[in-house]
């Protein structure tokens, strides 16, 4: 509650921790992984979900001369993610993110998971087992009291709602404010992050 702070050196993971993060709570289409370093002016190094999921950790020279990607996890794999917030009430909500992927194929799956109580992410481990049988998956967690979304912007209304966010808004500067080093312009970072839209555009445009 008193604040947390994040020391190590370069390359020790303190990006990773914090893209987890911004993967739990902010919209696919907004998320910007490892934007610190890209605001930096440093080389981009195109981190994504699907990456993190092979585990891509350096790139080789392939036979026709361009960059492959060096991988822990080239076949069938899966991964999860999970944070828990807790208040001084003792209620206990956990976030969570299940990826999946078959084979040598880049189609991730995912599944949005939300529980109203402490989630260890070895519940799930049967699903590997049960060769990703996603009814299996609903079967199994809903009456472990854990939903099971398909699509971002569900789970997103229903962990906003249990958490208090009034506002997507709010999820958008977080992400913003915690991936960045820099603001280039103060008066487009409160235009686009901090103030609502006039009415008066709409009435104007009309």
């Amino acid at each position: 509650e008193k604040g947390q702070l994040f020391v190590g050196h370069s390359g020790s993971g303190k990006s990773t921790i914090f893209d987890a993060h911004s993967v739990l709570l902010t919209p696919p289409q907004r998320l910007r992984l490892n934007q610190a370093s890209r605001d930096s002016g440093k080389v981009a190094d195109d981190r994504s979900v699907l990456n993190y999921v092979r585990g891509v950790w350096g790139t080789a020279q392939g036979e026709d001369g361009r960059g492959v990607a060096k991988t822990l996890r080239s076949g069938t794999t899966w991964s999860a993610i999970a944070e828990v917030y807790c208040n001084k009430a003792g209620r206990v909500v956990t976030l969570a993110h299940l990826y999946w992927v078959k084979g040598a194929s880049n189609d991730l799956h995912r599944r949005y998971l939300l529980a109203e109580r402490e989630f260890d992410l070895h519940e799930l481990d049967f699903f590997a087992e049960a060769q990703f049988d996603t009814a299996r998956l609903n079967r199994t967690l809903k009456p472990a009291g854990v939903e099971s979304f398909e699509s971002f912007s569900r789970y997103m209304a229903a962990f906003s709602k249990v958490l208090g966010i009034r506002d997507e808004m709010a999820l958008l500067l977080l992400h913003k404010t915690q991936s960045t080093k820099s603001v280039d312009s103060i008066t487009a970072f409160l235009r686009e992050f901090m103030l609502d839209e006039p009415g008066t555009f709409g009435v104007a445009k009309d």
